[in-house]
């Protein structure tokens, strides 16, 4: 066994106080020792966060298909957060190796030189930090806050995974638009245009209107508020003030009705015994009139008479339904369309009655081309306010809407109106599909008013979740204040900074003091050998 020697005065079982503080500043201490890695390795760990977040906030929000790079954005998240977790590890790891020296100086215990060990496993790496809350080897809290920073640097990776997503988004498309037609003026339309309007008020009798040609170059057009001249109807039901006279004969009943502004509509009723009957539920019966004059008086377009009585007589005289339905000329506006996919999305339709605009031409001294003209006066129309239409397109709107509406009493089962308004469940909401079929082909005239309308396209695009974040950035600024504390502590205490060196352990007590973790031992040839045979023999068997 080696003697305990006595230097200086002072028993060797015994610690020497601590030379006098450094005179030097704390931040020159910080930046002139040997503390220049851990504060260089700190600084690389803040700058690499710190690029992070400014990726972040530049990619947040913007379609993956502007990232210039081949490698996706998470790869180069995981990067840059890697990189400041590896960088913030070293210098608590060395922090962890200072405080084994701090502890063997500043506790009280007597085994405390046997604890060096769990505070050098602690500074290796997770498993060493966990082990170390067990084995509890000092009662000051620094440690524990490096293996606290140790432990939770584990969960950076998956963190860092979940900070990007990518999803389906809306995006204004640059440079593209779509058109918007409609049409303030209708002058003469051609043969095609009046096939369009016949071809969609038929299919209106019995389906949904075909609703307008709104193009669109993308995945959404948002179309703005608009107005265009259209038609509209407006009906009441009429048979309880109606006048009816029945004749009956071998097999049913004859009955004419004369509604309150005079129309008379006839039909019959099969007598509820007959061998033969149709496949359509009720008789029609319709006619209109048309004033040619009225219409520039602000009268309307055309004024018709619906009636629907059952098939079979028997007993069933008040189950006839009587309508009689105005149809006009409005200005129509139409709020929030749009198209998805080409798919058109109806919106809102509201009609504003126009007041006919007198000119040099007499409405009945009109020929086919010369235009008439309205306007609407309605205060919460906030659109163009006059509109046009020539007299031989209102011919043509009356003639549509009797071909479609009239039953007369030589049309027969074959009719296509006939078939139609006989099996109608609501003949209001048929004159309303009939008018906005119509309408809807009326707002693409051929003398139609062009608006550019934005296009969205559905694209991908980053999504930044910043919660996720929270993790690396507490990790950083915990370790640059973990860092702060051990320096200032060592300097405060005057000790010699030895990290993670293993060389205290080495000294012989006779060997000279060393001032830095950088110096070497002054050791003599037989000192040297005597102490390396001592630790040898310690490692054989």
């Amino acid at each position: 066994m080696e003697p305990l020697i006595e230097r200086d005065g002072i028993p060797a079982t015994e610690v020497k106080p601590a030379r006098p503080k450094h005179n030097r500043s704390f931040i020159s201490y910080c930046f002139k020792t040997d503390w220049w890695l851990e504060n260089g390795c700190s600084i690389l760990s803040v700058l690499f966060l710190m690029g992070m977040i400014i990726l972040l906030a530049h990619i947040d929000g913007q379609p993956l298909s502007n990232w210039p790079f081949a490698v996706s954005p998470n790869a180069f998240i995981s990067v840059l957060s890697t990189a400041s977790k590896a960088c913030l590890i070293q210098p608590v790891s060395e922090c962890l190796g200072q405080l084994k020296w701090l502890h063997i100086l500043q506790s009280k215990r007597v085994d405390r030189i046997t604890k060096l060990q769990d505070f050098d496993n602690a500074s290796r790496g997770p498993l060493g930090s966990l082990h170390f809350f067990f084995t509890r080897p000092t009662k000051s809290l620094m440690p524990y806050l490096g293996c606290i920073i140790t432990l939770a640097a584990i969960a950076t990776d998956p963190f860092a995974q979940q900070i990007l997503s990518f999803g389906k988004h809306l995006a204004l498309a640059d440079g593209v638009h779509s058109e918007l037609r409609t049409s303030q003026y209708v002058y003469s339309w051609n043969e095609d245009a009046i096939i369009s309007l016949e071809r969609a008020t038929r299919l209106s009798l019995d389906n949904e209107p075909q609703l307008p040609n709104l193009s669109c170059t993308g995945f959404l057009c948002k179309y703005p508020p608009f107005a265009s001249l259209g038609v509209a109807s407006e009906c009441q039901d009429v048979a309880r003030r109606s006048q009816r006279v029945c004749y009956p004969y071998e097999t049913g009943r004859n009955c004419t009705f004369t509604t309150p502004i005079g129309f008379q509509l006839q039909t019959w009723q099969m007598a509820y015994n007959a061998s033969l009957l149709p496949d359509y539920n009720n008789t029609v019966a319709s006619i209109s009139t048309y004033n040619y004059s009225n219409l520039f008086e602000g009268g309307p377009l055309q004024r018709l008479a619906i009636l629907m009585a059952p098939i079979v007589y028997y007993n069933q005289s008040n189950d006839s339904q009587i309508f009689e339905c105005t149809i006009k000329l409005y200005a129509i506006e139409y709020t929030k369309w749009n198209t998805t996919y080409g798919i058109i999305n109806p919106g809102r339709t509201k009609t504003f009655p126009p007041a006919y605009l007198r000119g040099t031409v007499a409405p009945d001294a009109m020929d086919d081309d010369d235009l008439a003209n309205f306007t609407v006066t309605d205060p919460g129309f906030n659109y163009q306010r006059k509109f046009g239409i020539t007299s031989l397109n209102i011919l043509s709107i009356v003639d549509i809407l009797d071909a479609n509406l009239i039953v007369n009493e030589w049309s027969d089962w074959g009719d296509t109106a006939y078939a139609f308004l006989s099996n109608s469940h609501d003949i209001p909401a048929t004159v309303n599909r009939v008018t906005a079929g119509l309408s809807y082909q009326m707002i693409d005239g051929p003398n139609a008013t062009v608006t550019p309308v934005p296009v969205w396209n559905d694209v991908i695009t980053i999504t930044v979740h910043w919660a996720w974040i929270s993790l690396p950035v507490t990790l950083v600024l915990a370790a640059c204040l973990f860092l702060l504390v051990i320096v200032y502590q060592t300097h405060h205490a005057g000790h010699l900074i030895w990290k993670s060196s293993l060389t205290p352990l080495l000294l012989l007590q006779e060997s000279y003091p060393l001032l830095s973790a950088g110096d070497k031992p002054v050791w003599t040839q037989f000192y040297l050998k005597k102490r390396t045979a001592v630790i040898a023999n310690h490692l054989t068997q």
